[in-house]
Parts: C-alpha cells; sequence; structure tokens
C-alpha cells in the first residue's frame, strides 16, 4: 500500500515498473514442494533477465538499482551461470551505496564462489553475510560450514588472509568461533583486540558462560547435583580454568566495549563461578553506578538474588528478604506457559530460578539438616520451570530420591511442614506441593517397613485416609494380612 500511495501521488512509473517486474519474476522463483523441484525454464528466465538489465540501464536512483542488480543475480543463479553471477557482482554490485539489499546480492554471490569451488573466497563472502544480514545469517553459517567442510580446515586461515580490514578480520573469526564449538576462547580473544566493540562478542561470550554452566551447574533432572563456588571436584577445574581465561577477556571489554556495565555484570557473574563472592558483590556495586540498559537490569537483579541466597541466612528475616526478590521472578516466569517457555531470555529466567532455588538454597538447607525445606526448594523450579522437565513433578528426580533416604523423622518434619506453613516464604514454597498428605505418610509408614518396625509404621499408616467417607486406607482389621488399595502387602506378623 505505501508503494501504491508513493506511485500513485508521485507519478513515480519506473517504480510501478520495478514492482510489476518483480511480482511477476517472484512466481518463477516459488518453490511450493522442495521434493517436487523442477528445472527454471530456461526460456523465461533468459527473458526476465534481460528485461531486468534494461530496467538496471533506464534506473534513475541508487534504490532502483540495487533491486534490478538483485533480480539480475537471482536469475543467473537460477540458470546455473554461476561465473556469470560472480563476473556480474564484481563489476557492478558495489557501485551504489549501502542498501539491505546488497547483503541479498552478497549472499548470492557467495553462494556462486562456493560452486565455483573458491572456498576461501566463498568463506569470506559468507562471513561478511553472517555479520551483515539478519535474513540471510543462518544460511551464511551454513554456507561458511560447506565450505570447510569442502575446502579444508585451512579455509577459514586463507579467508582471514584475504580480509585487509579489522572489522573484516573479525567478521571472519567471528564465523569461525561459531563453527568451532570446541576452540572458540582463543578466536573471541582475537575478536576482542580488533574490535571490542564488536556486537557479535556479547553471543560469543554468553554461549561460552552456558558451556561452563552445563558442567559447573548441572540442572539435569536426574543428577541435581549441587554447585559450591570454590570447591570444584577434579571434573570441574577445567571448566574453571577456562573461565579464568575468559575473565581476562571481559577485563578488557570492561574498559574498552560498546556496553561497560554489560561486561561489568558479566565480570560479577564469572566471578562468582570462581567461588570470589567479595569480587562478585564489588563488580555489581560498579554495575549498579553505570548506565544500563532494562535487560543488564534484570540481569543484575538476578544476580543480587543469587548472592543472597548465598549469604543470608537461613533465618525468618533473611528469607523474608529472598522472598522479596524471588516472588517477582516465579511471578515474570508464570506469566509464560510452559510449553511456551521457547525463547533465550525466557529459558534464561528459567534456568537461573531453577539454580539459585533448586541447587543453591536446597544444598543450604541439606547442610543445616532442615530436610523440610530441603525438598520444597528441589520441587519449585520441578514445578515452576521449564528448565527440568519430568513427566509427572515430584514423583521422580531429586526430592523423591531424597525422601527414599529420609529417616521416619525427617519424613514426618516434611509432614508436619507441608500442614502447617507459618511464614509468606513457606507458603511461596509450598504452592502447588505435588505430595499429599496421603502420599507422604504412606512414604513415612514404608520407611518405618524399611527398618522393620512395624509398630512405628502400623501408627502411621493407620493416619491414612480414602477419598470417600473418610473411609479407612488400609484393612488392619483383617489378621493375618494387612493389605494397602495401591497393592502393597506385608504379612501381619
Amino acid at each position: 500500500n505505501a508503494f501504491v500511495d508513493h506511485i500513485v501521488k508521485q507519478r513515480d512509473l519506473p517504480l510501478l515498473d520495478y514492482v510489476i517486474f518483480a511480482r511477476e519474476s517472484a512466481t518463477l522463483f516459488q518453490v511450493q514442494d522442495p521434493w517436487d523441484y523442477k528445472a527454471p525454464d530456461a526460456v523465461r528466465m533468459s527473458t526476465l533477465l534481460d528485461r531486468a538489465k534494461k530496467g538496471l540501464s533506464t534506473a534513475n536512483n541508487n534504490f532502483l538499482k540495487v533491486r534490478y542488480q538483485y533480480q539480475i543475480l537471482r536469475v543467473l543463479q537460477a540458470l546455473g551461470d554461476y561465473e556469470g553471477v560472480i563476473q556480474f557482482y564484481s563489476n557492478a554490485a558495489k557501485m551504489h551505496s549501502w542498501s539491505p539489499v546488497l547483503n541479498w546480492s552478497r549472499s548470492i554471490y557467495a553462494g556462486a564462489l562456493y560452486r565455483t569451488k573458491e572456498y576461501a573466497r566463498a568463506y569470506a563472502a559468507f562471513a561478511d553475510v553472517f555479520e551483515a544480514s539478519t535474513r540471510y545469517r543462518a544460511s551464511a553459517l551454513m554456507g561458511g560450514r560447506w565450505a570447510v567442510q569442502s575446502g579444508g580446515a585451512k579455509v577459514a586461515d586463507e579467508a582471514l588472509r584475504m580480509m585487509d580490514t579489522p572489522q573484516g578480520k573479525a567478521d571472519v573469526l567471528a564465523l569461525t568461533a561459531y563453527l568451532k564449538y570446541d576452540s572458540a576462547p582463543e578466536l573471541i580473544s582475537k575478536i576482542a583486540d580488533l574490535t571490542p566493540k564488536n556486537p557479535e562478542l556479547e553471543v560469543l561470550i554468553a554461549r561460552e558462560i552456558n558451556k561452563f554452566e552445563m558442567v559447573l551447574q548441572p540442572l539435569d533432572a536426574t543428577a541435581w547435583n549441587s554447585f559450591i563456588p570454590g570447591e570444584p571436584n577434579a571434573a570441574k577445574k577445567s571448566a574453571l580454568a577456562k573461565v579464568t581465561a575468559l575473565e581476562k577477556i571481559v577485563g578488557k571489554l570492561r574498559q574498552q566495549g560498546e556496553n561497560p556495565a554489560l561486561w561489568e555484570t558479566t565480570a560479577a557473574y564469572l566471578a562468582y563461578l570462581q567461588g570470589d563472592l567479595k569480587g562478585m558483590r564489588n563488580l555489581m556495586a560498579s554495575a549498579n553506578q553505570m548506565k544500563k540498559s532494562q535487560k543488564v537490569e534484570e540481569q543484575l537483579g538476578i544476580l543480587s538474588l543469587l548472592l543472597d541466597a548465598q549469604t543470608l541466612p537461613l533465618n525468618e528475616a533473611g528469607e523474608a528478604k529472598l522472598l522479596a526478590s524471588l516472588r517477582p521472578l516465579a511471578e515474570r516466569i508464570a506469566k509464560t506457559p510452559i510449553d511456551a517457555r521457547t525463547t533465550v531470555s525466557l529459558a534464561y529466567e528459567d534456568r537461573a530460578f531453577a539454580h539459585i532455588v533448586g541447587h543453591v538454597l536446597s544444598d543450604r538447607y541439606a547442610k543445616e539438616g532442615r530436610i523440610d525445606k530441603e525438598v520444597a526448594t528441589i520441587l519449585l523450579p520441578q514445578r515452576l520451570t521449564n528448565f527440568v522437565s519430568l513427566p509427572n513433578p515430584g514423583e521422580y528426580g531429586g526430592a523423591f530420591d531424597r525422601m527414599q533416604r529420609a529417616t521416619p523423622a525427617e519424613m514426618e518434619k516434611i509432614r508436619r511442614y507441608t500442614m502447617a506453613p507459618k511464614t509468606d516464604y513457606d507458603r511461596f514454597l509450598l504452592k502447588g506441593f505435588p505430595y499429599s498428605f496421603n502420599k507422604l505418610t504412606e512414604i513415612e509408614g514404608t520407611r518405618y517397613l524399611d527398618t522393620h518396625d512395624f509398630k512405628g509404621a502400623s501408627k502411621v499408616l493407620k493416619q491414612m485416609k480414602g477419598e470417600k467417607n473418610n473411609e479407612d486406607l488400609i484393612a488392619f482389621g483383617e489378621p493375618l494380612r494387612a493389605y494397602a488399595v495401591d497393592g502393597f502387602q506385608l504379612p501381619a506378623t
């Protein structure tokens, strides 16, 4: 509609000609089913090519010129004339002022270089597209991978030598860093030296931190191991060494990067991963004094909650302060249905909540022997977040395993805690608690049975009630056997 309004008001017939041409050409490139691909009609394509060349020769502004150039390249590509693509692009496509369409043309050019087996030049062109074009970023990444697979590992180094500007070199290094998962830190360091304000650094460093978290903070429901800052086991030492190396890069970006508050916040989290809570606190205070975006503000809030979870006394006052931060985070997460949480930002919040509640707090409660809150903090992220996926939250995983190892006295403590939560913090932890009174009673009873304490088991299991008319769930009147409705049975003797 905007084009039509402009054409009518300005009598812009050249633009009208291009719109008609573009609509007609689009029908030749649409593929309804990739498995039913048919080679383009060479005659129709040749006619289209002639019209595009004529349009380019008569175009009176750069807006039309770059678009006719793109159409010409697209037709040459469809005809399989890759040499023609390379020649035309080299002679014409760079002659006009910048436009997003030039990146579309560069993508076709990169593909033609790949088709003609000029893998290093193709890699360099794909790196340019990857950096500059949101529309073709994914295909440029795939093109770079193909170039390396076809031309060998030397392709990326050759492409790097072709670049004569710091930004060009950084573009190639960034594409290589995305493709080389294990050796990215060395490449990131080089990018930071060449272009410290490069936005790719934010993405690459975030990815490195995610890799560290996979080792240092496992959130798998079957493992559910706690991470203790500053006390790594042998398997974690290698990851911590890489954290230290990344910390040096971030230190440079704190001074020279585009977003100082972000890098200060990043440094604070890296300090946490190494167990340096004092350094973390100082870096967060520094970041809070800087100008920052809403996203950085939210991350600082989560880091502040993480620090509080590590350091506040777990008494009524400390828990009340934790609740003031935990509840808003939980409410923000709960606004989106679990199945819909697929974006990076939402997954980050899920993961942060799962770590803070399900690891940090639960581990501290375990060390203090407070099994009631240990189990509650393990279960809460299983119910609320998308990061812990269980068929029936609470039935499997860490909480169930912990209760299977509990003593009868510990199970009684859990049962009493769920029956009478005392504070808002307790009620927050227990909201939607998946274990019913009967289920907890049954587990407690079986814990007595495991120790052959049948009198204790009888006393506890008699408290279980059926769902209708409050009938007894277990028939203790039978002289030889006691039967539970779920099939559990034990000789009465």
